[in-house]
């Protein structure tokens, strides 16, 4: 399955609520979280909460859901990098975009993550 395929691209699959949907082979490596963990948690736990809380102006995980999602379609969007938590609590700076997806991809699947180590 193509969300599995790549170890060195963490692909994250959202639903309309921001939780995880999919979590890839990518994934785990860069954080070293099993997929079964993740899937169901709210996808900016992944965040770094500083960073979050710096750039977004809050850590509750709808209104910045809301943020890294409301210009989605609007705009093309670069790559941004973030502050993502590994298992062990340590920081990883992850270049990631995030775009809409449809039926097409998932039923499950309402956003993608893409996320590569720098």
């Amino acid at each position: 399955h193509l969300m599995q395929a790549s170890v060195a691209t963490a692909i994250v699959g959202l639903d309309s609520a921001g939780l995880i949907t999919v979590f890839n082979s990518g994934a785990e490596h860069l954080l070293r979280l099993p997929a079964q963990r993740m899937v169901g948690q709210p996808f900016t736990q992944l965040f770094d909460p500083d960073q979050v809380q710096e750039r977004i102006g809050s850590t509750d995980h709808a209104t910045v859901f809301a943020a890294l999602t409301a210009s989605i379609g609007q705009v093309e969007e670069a790559s941004r990098d973030w502050w993502w938590i590994d298992a062990d609590g340590g920081r990883r700076v992850v270049s990631m975009s995030l775009s809409a997806t449809g039926t097409v991809v998932s039923t499950q699947v309402g956003f993608l993550c893409v996320g590569r180590d720098v």
